[in-house]
């Protein structure tokens, strides 16, 4: 009954109150954060990676960080902007190794084969369209990778990318609008480009079908028992 009653009380917690619990070294409020932003944080690292490995090597260290520095957070910002930061940090640099790996190896694949989970029936057309998403991301800078996720398939607001990435409002324009019309090329390859508006729409719906969230939280909490 009593762990009832706390799970309750744990579900009830403002997102500060389960910091506060975390930096006096309670796993179970980072439990908590971790069912109310696993998606969002997995699901942005996917989207900018188009890798599932990748993807969760990136989440398991956003949340061991959170772990380790809570005492250093900056309470400025939100828990999911925070979160978000540190994905968008630790990706950026993911690219990086891996153009670097690529070119040290010469490594002439064009993008990750992936294959999403999706909400619906349509399967192929929304599998054909994160197919032209990966494509088109791998002739992208990081940096507009990371503003195209934010801001058009996370569907985050200007101000809200601008807190998370620390760019100026012309930067994050240009970066953007840079990467729409490098997607936008990559779909007037497939004679697509004036489906652009739908492309996205389908895009949304993209999950990485891999993805077990009880057993990454699991291991995540048994990481963080290590340290």
């Amino acid at each position: 009954m009593c762990h009832v009653v706390m799970s309750e009380y744990i579900n009830e917690m403002s997102d500060l109150s389960l910091l506060m619990a975390i930096s006096k070294g309670q796993r179970t409020a980072l439990k908590e954060l971790m069912d109310r932003y696993l998606d969002i944080t997995s699901l942005t690292a996917y989207r900018i990676l188009c890798d599932h490995a990748d993807s969760m090597e990136v989440t398991k260290k956003v949340f061991i960080n959170l772990w380790k520095t809570v005492l250093r957070y900056d309470y400025s910002m939100s828990v999911e902007q925070w979160l978000l930061m540190k994905v968008i940090g630790l990706s950026r640099r993911k690219l990086i190794w891996n153009n670097l790996s690529a070119f040290l190896n010469a490594d002439q694949k064009l993008f990750v084969q992936s294959v999403p989970k999706v909400d619906d029936a349509d399967d192929y057309v929304t599998t054909q369209a994160w197919e032209i998403f990966c494509r088109a991301s791998f002739g992208l800078a990081p940096l507009q990778r990371v503003v195209y996720t934010l801001s058009e398939l996370d569907s985050l607001s200007e101000h809200a990318v601008k807190v998370i990435t620390g760019l100026s409002r012309n930067s994050l324009h240009f970066l953007f609008e840079s990467a729409k019309k490098r997607v936008e090329e990559e779909l007037g390859r497939f004679g697509k480009v004036a489906e652009y508006i739908p492309y996205v729409s389908f895009l949304k719906k993209v999950r990485d079908n891999q993805v077990d969230n009880e057993k990454l939280e699991t291991e995540i909490l048994y990481l963080c028992t290590k340290m």
